[in-house]
């Protein structure tokens, strides 16, 4: 900041007129550089802007991380996991289909002994996936325990018609952890 200030001078001894003088000035009007809070700031601004745009992403993933509503179409299975690498075949009959209604979005539903539940994962862009598991776990001895659950071979679920759900997902809690 720059100009000019007046000043009225007079002698010491109190003998003559006053005078205005025009004083030229030039100012710094800024406050010295802490360090301590400008770091701080920075920081702050720093994690703001990196931590807002990933929590906005996380809260969108957990508002879509549902089962939505309408008809549900379900049925369950014995499949034998062939140990040569085969894809499996799976058979679902129509008689062993069931039909559900789900009136409106949920996280948790279950059926016949199984429990679907939205889960949103850990990478805020991942999909949320819809996982089933059973409410019993038992395993027999003498038969690869990544493929039997109560001496049978792991159970495959199948949802489909109208419904987002995966079909011919294998449970991960009912197949070998």
């Amino acid at each position: 900041m720059t100009g000019t200030v007046t000043v009225t001078v007079a002698p010491l001894n109190n003998q003559g007129e006053p005078q205005s003088v025009a004083v030229p000035f030039k100012a710094d009007m800024r406050r010295p550089l802490n360090v301590g809070t400008a770091w701080t700031a920075f920081i702050i601004a720093l994690l703001c802007g990196v931590l807002i745009p990933i929590g906005v992403l996380y809260l969108l993933k957990y508002l879509s991380a549902v089962i939505p509503s309408g008809s549900l179409v379900a049925g369950t299975t014995v499949v034998d996991v062939p140990r040569d690498g085969t894809s499996p075949r799976i058979e679902l009959p129509s008689q062993r289909m069931r039909m559900y209604s789900l009136r409106g979005r949920t996280r948790t539903f279950e059926m016949d002994g199984y429990r679907l539940r939205a889960i949103m994962g850990l990478s805020p862009t991942a999909v949320p996936q819809v996982e089933s598991s059973s409410r019993t776990l038992h395993r027999s001895p003498g038969r690869h325990p990544d493929h039997v659950v109560g001496g049978r071979s792991c159970p495959w679920e199948s949802g489909a018609s109208g419904s987002r759900l995966p079909t011919s997902r294998r449970s991960r809690t009912t197949c070998g952890g």
